[in-house]
């Protein structure tokens, strides 16, 4: 299903918790040309394979952490890192995974420029001085250095968020007192670059639809972080988007990629039913444009950069019938529903968005000015968070988190979903399915 865009012309968040430092950044630079968004970027061809199966025999899902990057390797070949003791490798494109055996389990892991990785641990705390929370960190030289390393290997990380504010999660009781760091990009200079979400001293603007009577969570804000000793310490470098207005929940979720030469572009979801946003960074994400409207629903956007120039985003939205699992009366997706009908219909032009969920991506010729019509890429019931990376010069694979029953067809997972949610969620597992795109200017 093709998702229709509106003839605006404009100017230039399910699961997640996630800081503004003490300095005030100097004004954002000035877009250098306009985002017509109305005028979809073309490409001349895009191929889709069938999906290929990701999953370790008899593992009990779910088995990866759908919040963990898909991380390309220098060689070209692709890895998803484990729950537990494993890392899947691709090399031939995302095709078949071979399983690699880890000493340790819940981490991130980043390859810097000289081949070497840098971990960080799960799992961040507060530490006895306000603004300062604590991790774990270790370097590796190598791939096969997983194998023969233990949880003793790893040495203290602190990272620092002067206003950082405790986070009350969508489920209302969870409340992250520490920050989530994501590793995302290093520059050229060595500076290693984080990103997050959540909440400072003074965001107190709640999020529409969320029960006050069980606790009050304010509108997220969406900022960076960054390393310059090789990830022993994390400081706040910048407040990508916050503005207390957009979205259900506002700026969360977000997505880096780097042009070079200090340019950076951020992708972020919004809401339930509510448009991905973008801004944009010339100082290596020390300041940052006004967020623009994507025009288009989307949840956990990721990103990569073809070696072809074309940039591709993969992103989701669910179903209103996947959201009554938890609350038969839908929680706070109605009011999602409700607030994109009244304030985002007539820029993203869906009329019912649940009819729409599934998995998507679309392109970007331009570094991210205008962007192709998005295309479906995968019918529910995906989680609708999907990772990326582009192990090819014109190619990416993107990875969807499917809920299955075994033994079934896509057709009866479907109607069985829909009418015995009993049956279904008794019986259901969950997998990686994978998908080759090929796309050319």
């Amino acid at each position: 299903m093709s998702v229709p865009v509106s003839r605006t012309l404009l100017p230039a968040c399910l699961f997640g918790i996630g800081f503004a430092g003490a300095h005030v950044p100097a004004a954002p630079p000035v877009e250098p040309k306009q985002m017509l968004l109305h005028s979809r970027a073309a490409v001349t061809s895009v191929t889709v394979s069938e999906p290929s199966i990701v999953h370790e025999d008899g593992a009990a899902p779910p088995y990866y952490s759908r919040y963990i990057p898909l991380l390309k390797l220098h060689d070209g070949s692709i890895i998803l890192i484990g729950r537990t003791d494993k890392i899947l490798r691709s090399s031939d494109g995302g095709r078949t995974w071979q399983a690699q055996q880890v000493a340790i389990s819940r981490f991130q892991a980043l390859q810097r420029r000289d081949g070497s990785f840098y971990l960080l641990k799960r799992g961040v705390k507060p530490s006895e001085r306000p603004g300062i929370f604590l991790a774990g960190h270790m370097k590796l030289n190598g791939l096969g250095d997983f194998e023969h390393i233990d949880d003793e290997s790893w040495q203290e990380t602190a990272i620092s968020v002067p206003r950082f504010k405790p986070v009350i999660a969508d489920d209302y009781k969870t409340v992250s007192r520490a920050p989530h760091l994501e590793l995302a990009h290093e520059l050229p200079d060595g500076t290693l670059l984080g990103l997050s979400y959540g909440n400072f001293v003074g965001d107190d603007v709640p999020i529409s639809g969320f029960d006050t009577k069980l606790g009050v969570a304010p509108m997220y804000r969406t900022y960076m972080l960054s390393s310059t000793n090789d990830g022993k310490n994390w400081e706040y470098l910048s407040t990508i988007a916050y503005d207390g207005k957009t979205g259900q929940e506002s700026f969360c979720e977000p997505a880096i990629v780097d042009f070079g030469g200090g340019e950076l572009l951020a992708i972020m979801r919004t809401g339930r039913y509510a448009p991905l946003f973008q801004c944009r960074s010339r100082d290596g994400g020390r300041t940052w444009t006004e967020p623009v409207s994507l025009e288009t629903l989307g949840l956990r956007p990721r990103m990569t950069l073809l070696e072809n120039g074309i940039l591709a985003c993969s992103f989701g939205w669910r179903p209103m019938r996947y959201i009554y699992w938890e609350d038969p009366n839908g929680g706070y997706y109605p009011a999602g529903l409700a607030d994109y009908h009244k304030r985002y219909k007539s820029q993203v032009g869906i009329e019912d968005p649940s009819a729409a969920a599934g998995d998507y991506v679309m392109f970007s010729p331009d570094k991210g000015y205008t962007w192709s019509q998005p295309r479906k890429i995968a019918e529910p019931l995906t989680q609708r968070y999907t990772q990326i990376a582009a192990p090819g010069a014109d190619s990416c694979v993107v990875l969807s988190y499917r809920f299955v029953l075994p033994g079934k067809s896509l057709g009866e997972t479907l109607r069985i979903w829909e009418n015995d949610s009993e049956h279904f969620l008794r019986d259901m597992k969950t997998l990686y399915e994978a998908r080759r795109i090929t796309v050319r200017p």
